[in-house]
């Protein structure tokens, strides 16, 4: 069984290396929004983003996590095509939307 926030705090072993799990949740969650829209955006559907997950996922990036230093693992930031947070989120990781 979980206990809140000690367990969020665990280092859990991934392939990178121990990082807490609220960290790699984040990270996931993170991942998800984004590859969501990639989906979408090359099969020609809907772009439309859940919008608790974007905030969440923007506040992240906002925070500079350590994730984004690696190399190749998103594209270099481009202009935000608006101010809304799905374009924002986008932007930060190399997204053009429009």
């Amino acid at each position: 069984m979980l206990d809140g926030d000690r367990d969020a705090r665990r280092p859990g072993a991934h392939s990178f290396g121990p990082l807490a799990v609220a960290e790699y949740a984040e990270q996931m969650l993170l991942d998800l929004t984004v590859h969501e829209w990639d989906l979408a955006r090359g099969a020609g559907l809907a772009e439309d983003l859940d919008p608790a997950g974007v905030d969440r996922a923007l506040d992240y990036l906002r925070g500079d996590p350590v994730m984004l230093t690696g190399p190749g693992l998103f594209g270099e930031p481009v202009a935000a095509a608006s101010p809304a947070s799905r374009d924002e989120l986008l932007a930060r990781l190399g997204r053009r939307v429009g």
